[in-house]
């Protein structure tokens, strides 16, 4: 009776790991992106997008999205050292928006990442990125701006 018992337990779970291996959040999405990132950023853009079949019909706009990306060349902004989380946001556990800063030789990167669930499956909303943050630097540099600091501690 025990031997059954234990052979019960070791079949259920088997039986629900591919359910929870399938249940991929906003933050697995992006630390698989940024693995991927360093050695291809055009597959890390591809996969990324790979979580929304309504993607299937923007091609071209991707296409672009990855040529801009890969201009980001040693050449232009130097090594690559990573990424920090500057702030997220989120709307009643729907919409999910991340901001993370990259590190490069010459001058930080900003990347958006914005996820959606309308029923029960996280998947890429939008994502962008831009090198220019020096106006949205200024207003934080302002003795009446908010600190940003606690964005980065949700």
């Amino acid at each position: 009776m025990k031997v059954l018992k234990i052979l019960l337990l070791f079949a259920a779970c088997f039986l629900c790991t591919p359910l929870f291996a399938q249940q991929q959040t906003p933050e697995t999405y992006i630390s698989k992106f940024f693995i991927e990132y360093r050695s291809s950023p055009a597959t890390a853009i591809d996969n990324l997008y790979a979580s929304n079949v309504w993607m299937s019909q923007s091609q071209d706009a991707i296409t672009a999205l990855k040529t801009k990306l890969n201009s980001l060349t040693t050449d232009v902004v130097g090594n690559y050292y990573g990424q920090e989380l500057i702030s997220t946001k989120q709307v009643r556990g729907r919409l999910k928006v991340y901001s993370y800063l990259l590190k490069y030789d010459r001058q930080p990167v900003r990347f958006i990442f914005k996820f959606y669930k309308a029923h029960d499956k996280w998947m890429l909303y939008g994502f962008k990125f831009d090198d220019d943050m020096d106006a949205e630097l200024e207003r934080a540099a302002r003795l009446d701006a908010p600190d940003l600091t606690p964005l980065a501690k949700q």
